[in-house]
């Protein structure tokens, strides 16, 4: 019989990238969220003036500086007054020579034609009114008219500055594509802001050049002034918009709904195809905008439907993803179960997209990256870690042309909570409790614990044709596993004490299954890929079918030094129908070394005894001396021990059977004149 087994472990691994820096080192400790502030907004007005460490050469420019800005407006009484002072472009609003306003009467555009902040004078239909500012603010009402009009939007709060129009300013932006910024708070919970745009004067660094860099921008920014009429999300009142990656995600998505033509977008999906295993709400300056392909992915899973503006609505009464739950639970759908079609959907690119099912623009997008490619022709077990709300990718591809990807999906919990679990996805050849995906081939997800996953399986036929399929959940299946520790033997005893030992992470054990005769070493045997120890020395093999097994720990992966205090370090399991073997324990101890006296600091009343390790050559009487600091004697006590390790035991009373007073002692421990042990032990009451 044929089976095929992924194990996928949900934990926490970083990507780690350049784009990244700023934040991973506030969460690091490195700098302040103030710093982080003025770093991410000084990239905004002064790319070059950024510490090495932060200068950036992918993507050229930032797509919005609308999460700086608000981050400054937020932060600034925690700024220096140099940062301040550096800052004071991105915190005021501009002073410009010349305006003119939008045909519809709705935006008030502010520009100079000297200077820095110059647009190019061009005045073709000779109205006194440079075209770029013309054009500008046309795309601008074409926003409005788009947004509000047409889909259905609030209409933000009045800009009251210059006038009853919006605001927007043209300059020199040489680190961005432009930002609007927050001005004047309008309600409080939910936090509603005014709002005025910036754009660029030129777009010649940009990925979209001119005008369609413009376009993009007066679409994008225009569609933020809307969100911050709805709610700007700061629970931790650090500056840090809560929802900021939906926020850059459906601005993002807007430029395409305006502009359709320019694909400003393209430019940010090949880093986020590029990267698995990222929550799907992670920000680092690209990713969110590769993102707004969600929005493209809902547009086509429910045409005609007003997902975005009902996600705004439901935004000022729950973050994010909460929010997107709601709304597709209102649909008869979830969060969980669009996010994995969703990854699935990622699968459907480049050479393997289906523009009429799946993404229309789909085959101008890059091709995800997969975690993993084998060619199937055994049984085979993958270890991995998977990230709340982000998925993996495996290619199987098969001798008869077949070929599968499988893209188990870590959704978190039912709350929205991430937790780690181990969860094995199995493939055989016959087993009802599974979902075939190709002829004669099988596969489930065994769920644990809190962590909901979902699996979607992408199947290329021989004749080169797609399916993606939904492989429920299956819970309940007939496996087993085997698991145990791996710890500090610190009394050397074999026996593992919760309260006072400790286990050792990063020990490596193999997995090898007997094969059908049940005798190891036969052409069948089947080697299961590597656990290794995780906090507290745990670790498990999972989804386990009945057999004869055996778990064999790598000396290698030990401190240096260490040897067992259990025997063998390799175990046979018999493992029945539905049976965690839970038992296995692998004890090892320093071979040179004896740990201190302990417990520390020493509470007789919960402790009931102090043990005082120590080794001798042969066999003798010891004598142990407690003594006060002062050097009066309080406890004399001998024993007579054979050669080894053992250890003295102590109840904390003196040699009246008193108990001693809490405080630091000093204990002698000798053999034959010879001293053993001399140590100062804490005594608590």
């Amino acid at each position: 019989m044929r089976r095929w087994i992924l194990v996928v472990l949900a934990g926490f691994t970083a990507p780690g990238f350049s784009g990244d820096r700023i934040r991973e080192d506030l969460n690091s400790g490195r700098i302040s969220q103030a710093d982080a502030v003025y770093y991410e907004a000084l990239r905004l007005v002064s790319p070059d003036d950024l510490p090495g460490r932060y200068a950036r050469s992918d993507p050229p420019v930032i797509k919005s500086g609308t999460p700086a800005a608000f981050g400054v407006r937020q932060a600034w009484s925690r700024l220096t007054a140099v940062q301040r002072d550096r800052l004071r472009p991105v915190a005021t609003r501009p002073r410009l020579p010349f305006s003119y306003v939008s045909p519809d009467g709705l935006f008030r555009v502010h520009y100079d034609t000297s200077g820095v902040h110059a647009v190019l004078i061009e005045d073709l239909n000779g109205s006194g009114v440079p075209d770029y500012i013309e054009r500008a603010a046309e795309y601008l009402d074409l926003a409005y008219d788009v947004q509000i009009r047409q889909m259905g939007f609030r209409v933000p709060p009045a800009d009251p500055v210059d006038g009853p129009e919006w605001d927007a300013y043209i300059e020199n932006l040489p680190g961005t594509y432009g930002w609007t910024t927050p001005d004047v708070k309008v309600s409080v919970s939910p936090d509603r802001y005014t709002a005025y745009m910036r754009f660029d004067n030129d777009y010649n660094h940009t990925y979209s050049k001119g005008l369609d860099g413009l376009r993009v921008t007066t679409a994008h920014e225009f569609f933020h002034v809307v969100q911050f009429g709805y709610v700007a999300r700061d629970e931790s009142g650090t500056g840090d918009l809560d929802d900021r990656f939906l926020m850059e995600a459906s601005a993002t998505w807007m430029e395409d709904v305006v502009h359709g033509d320019v694909n400003d977008y393209l430019n940010y999906l090949p880093h986020f195809f590029s990267r698995n295993n990222v929550r799907f709400d992670h920000v680092d300056g690209i990713r969110e905008y590769g993102l707004s392909i969600w929005f493209h992915f809902l547009e086509k899973r429910y045409p005609g439907m007003p997902f975005i503006r009902l996600i705004w609505e439901t935004l000022v009464t729950f973050p994010a993803l909460r929010a997107l739950d709601e709304v597709l639970t209102d649909f008869g759908s979830s969060f969980g179960r669009q996010l994995a079609l969703f990854y699935g959907w990622n699968r459907m690119t480049g050479s393997r997209a289906d523009t009429i099912r799946f993404y229309p623009e789909g085959h101008l997008y890059p091709e995800i990256r997969t975690d993993g490619a084998f060619t199937f022709t055994k049984d085979t077990m993958l270890t991995e870690w998977v990230r709340p709300t982000a998925a993996r990718y495996y290619e199987f591809r098969e001798a008869d042309g077949y070929n599968h990807t499988l893209i188990p999906v870590n959704t978190g919990s039912p709350a929205m909570l991430s937790g780690e679990c181990n969860v094995p996805l199995l493939i055989r050849d016959t087993h009802t409790a599974y979902t075939e995906i190709s002829p004669g081939r099988h596969t489930g997800l065994l769920s644990e614990d809190d962590v909901v996953w979902e699996l979607t399986a992408v199947v290329r036929d021989p004749d080169g044709s797609d399916r993606m399929i939904r492989v429920p959940t299956t819970l309940d299946a007939p496996l087993g596993s085997i698991s145990g520790i791996v710890w500090h033997d610190v009394d050397r005893n074999g026996l593992f004490d919760e309260e006072m030992e400790t286990g050792i992470r990063d020990v490596r054990l193999s997995l090898t299954e007997a094969g059908e005769d049940g005798i190891f070493g036969s052409e069948d045997d089947v080697l299961f890929p590597a656990a290794v120890t995780q906090a507290g020395g745990r670790f498990r093999f999972p989804g386990l079918e009945p057999g004869v097994y055996r778990v064999e720990l790598s000396d290698a992966t030990l401190p240096d030094g260490f040897v067992s205090t259990t025997g063998d370090p390799a175990r046979t399991v018999i493992l029945s129908e539905n049976t965690d073997v839970t038992s296995l324990r692998f004890g090892f101890a320093p071979l040179d070394w004896l740990p201190a006296a302990f417990p520390q600091p020493f509470h007789p009343a919960l402790h009931g005894e102090m043990k005082i390790p120590f080794t001798l050559q042969e066999a003798g009487t010891v004598r142990l001396a407690l003594y006060t600091l002062s050097g009066y004697r309080l406890l004399e006590e001998t024993a007579h021990f054979s050669g080894g390790l053992h250890f003295f035991r102590w109840s904390g009373l003196d040699s009246r059977d008193h108990p001693v007073p809490a405080g630091v002692y000093l204990y002698v421990l000798e053999a034959d004149s010879r001293v053993l042990r001399r140590e100062k032990i804490a005594v608590v009451r």
